[in-house]
């Protein structure tokens, strides 16, 4: 803050916690050695703009003192279109996008899919990832495989975000995934 005339924070989280001069969650800490301006006491007054990913976040960052006017919500960058999907019947056709790194947990989520599996034997998962650090790629592999899902994970590259839509469409559940900030590390540590 002290470098710029405008500072304009473009935070996952963390902000509020910034402006209360709370906690910091352990990747802002992990993060220090790097950024040792992550996880300081911001200063409400010198932000002008701050862009959070979630609702959420954006009213814990009002509540935290920064000026309502000054923030705003950009959701993910997932776009939230009226109804795409026509009406059917479910048919267990489940959607992730996203990155392909070990934050977003894929490993994780192949777990609740297998677990799902057992009560509703139709589910499917169409994986829409990069190709992700290759060590993090080559675990992803091994879960699928050793959970018995190979034949109902569709493992996709990535597509335009206009091919977006089509996807929502031709699926029953978009899984806006992302392991919980706080829950049991040893889940999802490699």
């Amino acid at each position: 803050q002290a470098r710029h005339r405008c500072v304009i924070p473009v935070a996952i989280e963390g902000l509020a916690a910034e402006l209360a001069g709370g906690a910091s969650s352990d990747a802002i800490l992990r993060a220090r050695a790097a950024h040792p301006w992550l996880g300081r006491r911001a200063d409400a007054r010198a932000i002008h703009c701050a862009i959070l990913s979630s609702h959420a976040w954006a009213a814990a960052t009002v509540r935290a003192g920064l000026a309502p006017g000054v923030v705003h919500s950009v959701y993910f960058g997932v776009p939230l279109p009226p109804r795409v999907r026509p009406p059917r019947p479910f048919a267990g056709r489940l959607l992730y996008v996203g990155r392909l790194v070990k934050e977003k947990g894929a490993h994780v989520l192949l777990e609740a899919v297998a677990r799902a599996r057992r009560s509703d034997p139709r589910l499917s998962l169409t994986l829409i990832a990069g190709e992700g650090p290759p060590p993090y790629r080559a675990l992803v592999r091994r879960r699928i495989a050793a959970l018995g899902l190979e034949e109902a994970v569709d493992w996709r590259a990535p597509v335009p975000r206009g091919a977006l839509d089509g996807l929502f469409t031709e699926h029953d559940a978009l899984l806006f995934w992302s392991p919980a900030i706080g829950a049991d590390p040893a889940r999802w540590r490699l």
